[in-house]
Formats: C-alpha cells, structure tokens, sequence
C-alpha cells in the first residue's frame, strides 16, 4: 500500500501517547506500607567463646557458612596489609593438605570455598550442599584452624598483591578510592589504599603473619554464621566438633587511634590519569559509624538524595542533563568511623558542571529537606527490597553477620521496616543539616589533570598528586 505524505502526516497526528509512558521527573505513587515478619535464627556460644548463629531455610539443598573473625586491616599494626596475607593465606595450604588438595578436594564436593580480608573483619567462606556438609565443614575447619603459612604460597600471594598494586595505578577509580580515603581518614588505619602499597606488602614477613593469626584469629574473637539446608541442633553440635577444640586466648586491648577532623574549607585533589577520557569524582566528607543512633535516619535522607535510581542525584545529572550513566550517594559507615560520599564518572568536559550540580543539590538538601511524596517513595523502595531480599538465605546470613559484626542486637532487622516507617521530614531534614557539609568537602578527581584544573579551583584549595600520592608541581603536570 502507498501512503502519501499528507495521509502519513495526518496517521502521525492522530497516534495516541501510550499508556505506560513514564514521568521520570515523578516518584511512583505511594502505596501503603508493607509489612513482613524478619526471620528468626538460633543463637548459641561455645564454651571456647565462638557464637555460632543458625538461620533454617530449606527451600534448595544447599548450606552458607562463615567464619568471620575481627581481624580486618584496621588491626594491622606495624604491618599493614598482614590482614590480607593471613586471610588469602588460609586456602594455600594446611598441615595436612596442600593448596592444590584444597581445591581439587572443594571442587569434587562441589564447593566454594575463599577467604578475604575487609576493613573491620575477615571472612572464610563454604557454600556446599547440604549433603557434602560433614566433608565440607571438616575442610573449612582445617583451613582454618591449622594454616601452614609456607614460605612458599607467602611469596606466591605476595606477587598477587603487588601485581593488584600494579593494576590499581590504571584504574581511575582505585586512584579516586584511594586518595579520597587517605585524605578523609588521615591518619586513621581507614587511610590505607586497599591493596596496600609495594612498601607494605614487601615488608610483611612470614613471623608478622603468624603473630597475627594466633592473636586475632581466635574462638572468643569470631563468630559463625550459617544458612540454609540445616536443622539448627545438628548444625551446632557439627561445628562443636570440629571448632569445639580451638583454644580461647586472651584479646588485646581495642587500640585508640587520632581521631580525623573535617577540614576547615574545601579542599580538591586532582590524581593525574594522562590520556583519560572521563573523570572519575568523589566527594565528601567524615560521617558517623554503623552502630550510630542516627544512622538509619542517614540512611534514608541519603536515599532521596542519591541511593537509589529514582534519587535526586540521578534524575538531575543522569536523566536531565545526560551528564552520567551512574551516580550514588553513601554513608559508609564502618565500626569506628564512616564517611558521606558521592561518586561517578562523567566526560571530562563536564567535570566542573556535574560538581556543580551535586553541590547544588547538597545546599538544597540542606536548606529545604525532602517532600512528603520523596519520603513515602523511598520508604516503599525500602520495603519492597527489604522484603523481596528476605526470600533469600544469603541476604539473611549477611544480615545475622551484620548485626553481630556492628554489636547491632539481634532485634535490629526484626524492627527494621517499623523504624524507616517511623522517620518524618523532619527527621530527613534534621539529618541533613546535621550530617551533610557542603562547605567542608573534600573533592578528588581523578582524570586528565590539564584538562579540568582550571575549572576546579573554585571550589577549594587544589593540589595535584600522582599515582602514588606525591605531590606534583605544576610544571610535572603536563
């Protein structure tokens, strides 16, 4: 059939819009709250001082159990980064297995078996079927109680590390990550680049290793938890078995560390990246820690302002003005500290536009609060994850790690919904006012330092480092 180009213009004039056209401007309409019942787990403490808490779901056959000990970097000490080694250290050989036995023996079972290091604690994992679980748990608790630590598999993941340095240096994003950190936590161990620098790692030796493991990796100073295909009485007395030997030691004291400050103006740090294309920008500043009183009210103040896709943030600078793909808003909140920070990535001919923008937002965050249609919308977002993440045991594993790492209560999910359901504007705003500090930011960007400077001098004292952190006159800059 031939169409004229009157007969076309006049079809085109009369198509309707659809129906399911979105107002992305908008929140969705609120809906009324939503209700659930958080899930309950069994708690027990050995008589060595190791909790083991049990969550039952037998919805598949298969079983999570972690170790978490409270060994993370910030304990290092005059090591840093040891934390790293012990813990990549404990699947690399034991007393009566060898790596290479470790992971065929994981693989035949059909196991996960991995450790890591984070910042407050360390982790060693199992994800197995239920019916392998005897096999897999006297596995686990080989590679956790009696680690070889050979000198060998040490130089092995000390070359892993220093390759990771290596391929940070590359990557905008660790250099942003890792600036930022060191100039908000300062002297603080929270200050530390995540893989260390070539300087630690090579210093670490196998008698810090060690010295480590054996203080800190200790029944009285880990927890267990578990999820999944279990009865929570078997459960218990299996890990009785083959954790109930392991000999409670005397902790050291929590170490005091200086307390970091908020700088007294703005400052920026451009990290030079030649040949980058885009910027990579964080911005923020010191905030609360986990266990805070207002966390929560921090939690959803900043879910308005850039924590999830329907925020602020991302409607101004992704969807309006096409700056970004991605931008988020966080409280990182941790055991002794936290930080407030956004970050995202945007070409670097808007560098300076999309810093305006955020602050801009800050200031009217501030200034006016959130509207009643904001809050209700966050809080459904909220509930609806909260409730659609219960179905699943890992989400609930990490919820148990997480109340018991933090010293949260084992009530804090169970009440959860009922306290964001709770919050008023005028507690967004009071949040607001009280934790977000436009005028006290620390800006770092990390990009093509010719290309940006001169627009970003306005917003604070700038200096401009290299890969490592050093301070680069103007003149190395080009």
């Amino acid at each position: 059939m031939n169409l004229h180009n009157d007969q076309i213009q006049v079809m085109l004039h009369t198509v309707s819009p659809s129906p399911f056209s979105l107002d992305r401007s908008r929140p969705p309409h609120p809906t009324r709250p939503i209700h659930m019942d958080f899930p309950v787990w069994h708690e027990t403490v050995l008589s060595n001082g190791l909790k083991i808490m049990v969550y039952e779901q037998h919805t598949s056959p298969l079983v999570s159990v972690r170790l978490y000990s409270r060994a993370g970097s910030v304990y290092d000490g005059a090591y840093p980064t040891v934390s790293t080694f012990v813990f990549a250290l404990l699947t690399q050989g034991t007393h009566l297995r060898s790596a290479e036995q470790i992971a065929h023996e994981a693989e035949f079972l059909g196991a996960d078996l991995y450790a890591w290091s984070g910042v407050d604690s360390a982790t060693l994992s199992l994800s197995i079927m239920s019916k392998y679980l005897d096999r897999g748990l006297a596995l686990m608790s080989d590679v956790a109680l009696h680690p070889a630590f050979a000198e060998r598999e040490i130089e092995f993941v000390r070359q892993q590390i220093l390759h990771r340095i290596q391929l940070s240096k590359s990557n905008a994003g660790h250099l942003a990550s890792d600036a930022f950190a060191k100039a908000i936590y300062q002297a603080h161990p929270y200050s530390r680049p995540a893989f260390g620098t070539e300087h630690t790692v090579r210093a670490v030796s196998r008698e810090a290793i060690v010295e480590f493991y054996e203080t800190y990796v200790v029944p009285n100073n880990s927890f267990i938890v578990v999820a999944g295909d279990v009865r929570s009485q078997e459960i218990v007395e299996k890990l009785s078995d083959v954790f109930g030997a392991w000999q409670a030691k005397p902790i050291p004291a929590a170490v005091t560390f200086a307390s970091p400050s908020l700088p007294d103006s703005p400052q920026v740090i451009l990290v030079q990246k030649h040949g980058a294309v885009q910027s990579v920008i964080m911005m923020g500043h010191l905030s609360i820690a986990r266990h805070h009183a207002d966390y929560l009210k921090c939690y959803v103040m900043n879910m308005i302002l850039g924590g999830y896709f329907g925020s602020r943030l991302n409607l101004e600078l992704r969807e309006k003005q096409g700056y970004t793909y991605n931008i988020r808003s966080v409280f990182d909140a941790k055991a002794q500290l936290g930080d407030f920070h956004i970050g995202t990535q945007v070409r670097k001919g808007v560098t300076h536009l999309a810093i305006q923008e955020i602050l801009d937002e800050l200031h009217e965050l501030v200034l006016y609060g959130a509207s009643e249609e904001e809050l209700q919308a966050v809080k459904n977002y909220i509930a609806g994850n909260f409730l659609l993440q219960s179905e699943s045991a890992d989400t609930i594993l990490n919820r148990m790690a997480t109340t018991e790492l933090y010293r949260l209560g084992s009530n804090y999910y169970h009440t959860f919904l009922e306290q964001i359901q709770r919050l008023t504007l005028d507690d967004v705003h009071s949040a607001a006012k009280m934790y977000i500090h436009p005028d006290r930011l620390t800006y770092v960007i990390a990009g093509e330092a010719d290309a940006v400077r001169a627009n970003l001098e306005k917003f604070g004292t700038l200096v401009t480092v290299d890969a490592e952190g050093n301070v680069l006159p103007a003149s190395e800059t080009t």
